[in-house]
């Protein structure tokens, strides 16, 4: 048998903490097993804040996790907020790890004091509430007078890096999703360092904003340039990172995805938008598209997703006089569902890394249109497997829908060579190879000391 390495190996069963049995493979060559000792199971460790279905990071942590479940890889999941959907879309082979910090603490006792009525009526959750993840100071200081004791105003990072070095015992391989969270990053590193255990830092944003909130933050940087490998969606980022840490192995492997049932040819009726309501998606911009466009008889626009700008988008789309040809669906389970009906895929996104949502609508074989910015130019062939118009231009924008929603055949071909392209370069299978041969560099140069 061959392995995603490359490697030729021989397969026996073992069985998981949670009795199911799991294929693990022994490799042949002498170095790998020298390395990891004979019969052992690659051991991968997954570092993510959160872990939801929404955003692309930890879709594709859950992706990732899934597919190398699959291929007898024993992976953890280290995560502060694993949605009860998440959890129960995880293999039972995949181990989530809750990080149980002060700041989650705080959120839990917050939501138990709000139950009993205990803060004062003069409470309001903008002077008390939770910015990102930490709990704000006003509402700490109340929280301490009534709990009798000082509570941290901060994640304890320290609390963090312990947790990270106790996982890294029984650990192969780190594997960080995003550096939109520093103390994350800056604990993986000491923790690694400590134990001697290879880790990669994945990067997942655009990357001049990435840079920007990196360079404020040393130890960061630090983190960053000690790190075994970066990870890289697209090949711009990719570049911009080799100039930065040319020291450091940068590695440009894109998302990927499963390979559904192609949806059936039929009139295309919606035009649907998947993804975060935040300005970096450019919803704002469709909306003003959609006002343009000629066809306006029976066809929707579907707005799937929720956040920070849903409230002054439904405001834009009253004051558009669109509101009759716009739902707001909100947060959506079934995304597969909605997918594989037949539509046409918008994504006028101001930047992006390498967005998840259009590789799967492509992946149904649906036409898409999207923004010419970097990420989406590494996924779509203007012309070929998609449309692709300026950002921040509703009128290029109204017209390449009016063109997709009027012209079938084009919409048919679109869809067809976007499903092949997905197939060729974006399936999960095809990623996980990639991933495989990047794990298997790496522990015989970082041979783990848990492994004698």
């Amino acid at each position: 048998m061959v392995s995603p390495g490359g490697l030729r190996t021989s397969c026996k069963t073992e069985p998981t903490h949670s009795g199911r049995p799991l294929q693990s493979a022994v490799a042949a060559p002498v170095s790998r097993t020298m390395a990891r000792g004979l019969g052992e199971m690659l051991k991968v460790l997954m570092l993510t804040p959160h872990l939801d279905v929404v955003g692309g990071t930890e879709r594709q942590c859950l992706k990732l996790a899934t597919a190398l479940a699959h291929h007898g890889v024993e992976t953890t999941i280290l995560t502060m907020r694993p949605t009860e959907h998440s959890r129960a879309n995880v293999p039972a082979d995949i181990a989530i790890t809750r990080l149980d910090s002060p700041g989650v603490w705080v959120r839990r006792m917050k939501r138990y004091l709000r139950a009993k009525r205990a803060i004062s009526p003069n409470y309001s959750e903008g002077r008390a509430g939770v910015a990102g993840n930490q709990p704000s100071r006003s509402f700490l200081r109340e929280l301490g007078s009534l709990v009798g004791h000082k509570i941290p105003t901060q994640i304890d990072e320290a609390f963090l890096e312990r947790t990270i070095t106790r996982l890294c015992s029984a650990t192969d391989v780190v594997h960080l999703h995003g550096v939109f969270w520093l103390p994350m990053l800056r604990a993986t590193a000491r923790a690694c360092r400590a134990t001697n255990t290879p880790y990669l830092v994945k990067i997942t944003n655009e990357p001049e904003r990435t840079w920007r909130s990196l360079k404020a933050d040393p130890a960061a940087v630090g983190a960053l340039s000690t790190s075994s490998g970066i990870i890289t969606v697209n090949k711009h980022t990719q570049g911009y990172f080799q100039c930065r840490f040319p020291h450091v192995p940068t590695h440009f492997i894109p998302n990927g995805t499963d390979i559904p049932t192609q949806s059936p040819v039929a009139p295309i009726r919606d035009v649907l938008f998947l993804g975060t309501l935040k300005k970096q998606k450019g919803v704002d911009v469709l909306m003003r598209a959609w006002a343009m466009t000629k066809c306006t008889d029976g066809h929707r626009l579907l707005i799937v997703g929720d956040g920070p700008e849903r409230r002054a988008l439904e405001d834009l789309a009253r004051s558009l006089g669109i509101e009759p040809r716009v739902r707001f669906l909100g947060l959506r389970h079934d995304v597969d569902q909605l997918l594989a009906r037949r539509r046409v895929f918008v994504l006028p996104s101001r930047w992006e890394g390498m967005p998840n949502a259009l590789i799967e609508a492509m992946a149904h074989g649906l036409p898409c249109i999207s923004t010419s910015v970097d990420g989406v130019t590494d996924v779509l062939d203007d012309g070929k497997s998609g449309l692709l118009v300026e950002p921040e231009n509703p009128k290029a924008l109204a017209l390449a829908l009016d063109r997709v929603l009027t012209d079938h055949a084009m919409a048919s071909r679109l869809g067809g060579y976007a499903r092949a392209r997905v197939i060729q370069r974006f399936s999960i299978l095809a990623i996980i190879k990639e991933y495989m041969q990047l794990y298997e560099k790496f522990l015989v140069r970082h041979p783990n000391p848990r492994l004698g």
